[in-house]
């Protein structure tokens, strides 16, 4: 039996709630997968705004977006942490974004030692969801499984039991049956 990635899975559960034209952002570029997906999903109409602290990444996602021909899309560049990702979103779109993701850890192919950080991912995540537009939701990808993950998957966790569920329908998806600690997606939608 083939396993589906918990990339593919977020993935799947976002495409759920986009449409074309919708605003949404990509909240830890990495190497460009998350905001391929988004640039594809909301098509020329939308908007995407995609963050890093290295330009490594976002030079790397700006690549990938050219090569599977998206680079039609409006995109926003931030050269910054995601705890100030609503200082870069524009007026117009604030409470309008329909999807944010957040793939946490370090860059794969990158600096393992530079990693996201459990106080500003803290900051990014409740700046996120003040953002969210009725019906929007959010997505958490943690990884518990080094060191420095350990600790900010432990914040997220508890964070995430602080949600009212009657105003965010909530759901934790993780892979069962590894050997050591895997990495769980945390789901968030608002409600209307």
């Amino acid at each position: 039996m083939t396993r589906i990635s918990l990339v593919d899975q977020t993935q799947h559960l976002i495409a759920q709630y986009l449409k074309s034209g919708d605003i949404v952002i990509d909240a830890t570029a990495g190497n460009g997968y998350d905001t391929a997906f988004l640039a594809n999903t909301v098509g020329p109409h939308g908007h995407v705004y995609v963050f890093d602290l290295q330009k490594k990444a976002l030079t790397t996602t700006k690549s990938h977006l050219a090569t599977q021909g998206l680079n039609h899309i409006p995109v926003t560049y931030c050269l910054s942490d995601h705890q100030h990702l609503s200082q870069h979103i524009a007026k117009n779109h604030s409470l309008n974004i329909k999807a944010i993701m957040f793939n946490l850890g370090y860059l794969p192919g990158g600096e393992k030692t530079m990693t996201t950080q459990p106080e500003s991912t803290l900051i990014a995540i409740q700046s996120a969801v003040n953002l969210l537009a009725i019906e929007g939701c959010l997505s958490i990808i943690a990884y518990p499984g080094h060191s420095a993950g350990v600790l900010e998957f432990t914040c997220i966790s508890e964070w995430f039991t602080t949600l009212n569920p009657l105003s965010y329908a909530l759901k934790r998806i993780s892979i069962k049956n590894t050997l050591r600690p895997a990495p769980e997606v945390f789901f968030i939608r608002l409600r209307r």
